[in-house]
């Protein structure tokens, strides 16, 4: 068992309707660059030009917020679980 990612529902329909897929890497940003070469027209939906997380997802590492603002630079390690949430406006 690799990483996973748990997968929003807003992007499950594009994967097959799957919740949680296994993605290789070492740190949060190289897993999300696994699962957009997977899924390829995920990249838009995830990340900018530059390969950053755009601003309308935030990552949750086993069920914690990134412990600092390089979110895509937190090591994981084999079983880890990491979360996409989509952020909601409001008001």
């Amino acid at each position: 068992m690799g990483v996973r990612i748990q997968m929003p529902l807003s992007l499950r329909e594009r994967i097959g309707m799957e919740e949680m897929v296994e993605v290789e890497g070492d740190t949060v940003g190289r897993c999300l660059e696994d699962l957009t070469r997977k899924w390829p027209e995920l990249k838009g939906e995830l990340l900018d030009p530059n390969g950053r997380l755009l601003l309308r997802w935030t990552i949750y590492l086993n069920g914690r917020p990134p412990s600092s603002s390089e979110e895509l630079e937190q090591y994981v390690s084999e079983g880890d679980i990491i979360t996409l949430l989509p952020l909601v406006d409001g008001g």
